[in-house]
């Protein structure tokens, strides 16, 4: 198993964990429901933007060694982090602020995975 399959697996199974314990949050808090709403629609946008980088960046690096052009579906990733946002702000049961910033949520957990991976190796 590469590096990046590695850190992709790692990075599903602690996503699903994260939020897993923000649905238990949800239902053990409810007047914090719709900021607890809004980190999971973040990070599950932003897990699935990840995941597609990573599936992209495969078959990118495939096309590469071929000598053919592929793109990285830039395009798709932001259209779902836009559309996420406008979703959040539309429905108010889910918190704009928290949805925004829970975007960010995967790059700090691959972050993490990178520097707990790199201190194993040693």
């Amino acid at each position: 198993m590469d590096e990046l399959a590695l850190h992709t697996k790692a990075l599903i199974r602690i996503t699903c964990f994260f939020l897993a314990f923000c649905l238990l949050l949800w239902i053990v808090l409810p007047e914090y429901r719709s900021l607890i709403l809004g980190v999971i629609a973040g990070t599950s946008v932003s897990a699935f933007n990840s995941i597609h980088l990573a599936i992209r960046t495969r078959m990118f690096t495939e096309a590469a060694l071929e000598g053919k052009r592929k793109h990285t579906g830039f395009a798709v990733r932001a259209a779902m982090s836009v559309l996420v946002v406008l979703a959040a702000y539309k429905l108010e049961q889910i918190d704009v602020i928290s949805t925004i910033v829970s975007l960010f949520a995967v790059h700090l957990i691959f972050t993490g995975i990178g520097i707990v991976l790199l201190h194993k190796r040693k």
